[in-house]
């Protein structure tokens, strides 16, 4: 008589968190300016993470949060190409949530990246895109359960 086991593979690669149908990776290994972190990102068929709705934003505030290490993590919104006018890349979506903290987006000293913000309690706030910071990457699950990308 032969057994028959059937294996499933994890959704999301080891070291990623699942929420919905998104794997995240909320990286803290090194800290990166924006560009680098986009790059990182998708050397993992991944790009850096677009919010789309508070549910979302509000499982990356959490999580943030929930990990203790109190530092900014860069999201994938940015205004680079036209002051003002924020989009997410690599997607080019324009914003259909936001969650700027008070005061922002203020544009600074040319702030033209965005970040979930530590001292914000991770609401979101823009700075120099060539600051160093950790990053949230993020890849989509299809409905059978396999990484696109």
């Amino acid at each position: 008589m032969c057994e028959v086991a059937a294996v499933s593979a994890a959704p999301c690669p080891p070291g990623w968190i699942q929420n919905d149908s998104t794997c995240y990776s909320f990286v803290t290994s090194s800290k990166e300016h924006w560009t680098s972190a986009s790059y990182h990102c998708s050397l993992h068929s991944a790009s850096l993470v677009e919010v789309d709705s508070s549910t979302e934003n509000d499982f990356l505030r959490k999580h943030s949060i929930d990990m203790g290490i109190h530092s900014d993590f860069w999201i994938g919104l940015t205004d680079d190409s036209s002051e003002g006018n924020w989009e997410w890349l690599p997607s080019g979506n324009t914003v259909s949530f936001s969650d700027w903290a008070p005061g922002q987006p203020d544009n600074g000293h040319n702030e033209d990246c965005v970040l979930l913000s530590h001292s914000k309690h991770y609401h979101w706030n823009d700075d120099q895109c060539d600051n160093s910071h950790y990053f949230i990457c993020e890849r989509e699950i299809d409905e059978g359960g396999t990484i696109i990308g």
